[in-house]
């Protein structure tokens, strides 16, 4: 696990919805995730710094989707992906943990 890391994170694709305040929306998809944060491959980047509210559902047959709010640390291209649909990669850090994400991340994930 990285050293700056406080928590594992897991590879595991599904769709994410970025919202920022302004109102601007960026859809994309998971890359890893963790209980604090999760790392996405998006069609279009959002400013580092940005307040966004994160709207995902891991398993497609879940039915609860999660909403959380967070900031958005680090946006760069996305190696794999440069001219594709998703070339860049979004870094999002999660205001609060959400420790009942830990058991579908191990479950369905693998670890990064």
């Amino acid at each position: 696990m990285n050293e700056q890391r406080k928590h594992e994170r897991y590879r595991l694709w599904f769709p994410v919805q970025l919202q920022g305040r302004d109102a601007t929306v960026a859809m994309g998809i998971s890359h890893n995730t963790s209980v604090s944060g999760i790392l996405i491959a998006a069609a279009s980047p959002i400013e580092a710094g940005t307040r966004v509210r994160v709207t995902f559902r891991p398993l497609h047959e879940s039915p609860e989707e999660r909403s959380v709010e967070g900031r958005v640390i680090r946006v760069d291209a996305n190696a794999e992906d440069p001219y594709g649909l998703w070339p860049h990669r979004i870094a999002v850090e999660f205001d609060t943990v959400l420790p009942e994400l830990e058991s579908v991340l191990k479950t369905a994930g693998e670890k990064v």
